[in-house]
């Protein structure tokens, strides 16, 4: 939440802990306990949006970092190993379309990474098999095909962590703006209104749980 939301929410609580203390006399007042009610559980549900909202992309780069740098290592390997066959097959051509420096593998943008790997991939998997004194196995081929997959995935990730956290904090300053709006200036302060000839105390008590304070 930002400190606007924060403020707001913490209003709506010094409010609840107000209406839980005083429940037994305001109850009977007619829809009391209901808006008190809605209140608690509007406030549950906006805690478990910011939890949500709150989205830890570290991890995700953690597992980029890791994962670049497999992946890196398995296409280098593999990359010298085809040209090797390549060469003993005197396929310039097979030998051209993977013939990517260390450099140009390991120090590169992360689409260019992915897409240089997927080339290697599909050379791997094509030649698999060829020529066992080069190392080109089917293990091989299925680690790199693996972890040019994991990279695709995990470079999607932040973008969809960022897109699914943009939603919820919609959500959860709807359900702010309604809470405001229905729960409190539509309820329990007419509520409070009325029990104010009742209880004087008790409104001046309500009206000060109710007034927003900074975070």
């Amino acid at each position: 939440m930002n400190n606007r939301q924060e403020m707001y929410v913490n209003m709506f609580r010094d409010t609840a802990s107000f209406g839980d203390s005083h429940a037994n006399t305001l109850n009977p007042y007619p829809f009391f306990e209901e808006h008190l009610n809605e209140l608690t559980t509007n406030i549950t549900q906006i805690e478990k949006l910011d939890q949500e909202s709150s989205i830890d992309i570290t991890g995700i780069a953690a597992d980029k970092e890791r994962l670049e740098d497999e992946l890196a290592a398995a296409a280098v390997g593999a990359i010298s190993r085809l040209k090797m066959l390549y060469k003993k097959e005197q396929n310039q051509q097979k030998f051209n379309e993977i013939d990517f420096t260390r450099s140009q593998i390991e120090h590169v943008p992360d689409n260019t990474l992915m897409t240089r790997a997927a080339i290697v991939s599909d050379h791997l998997e094509a030649s698999n098999g060829a020529d066992p004194m080069y190392g080109i196995t089917e293990e091989r081929a299925a680690t790199l095909k693996t972890l040019t997959g994991q990279y695709r995935t995990v470079l999607r990730s932040p973008q969809e962590a960022i897109k699914a956290r943009k939603y919820t904090n919609e959500d959860l300053q709807g359900l702010i703006d309604l809470t405001l709006k229905e729960t409190l200036k539509e309820g329990l302060d007419l509520v409070m209104e009325i029990a104010a000839e009742d209880h004087p105390d008790l409104y001046r008590q309500y009206t000060d749980a109710r007034k927003l304070s900074k975070v």
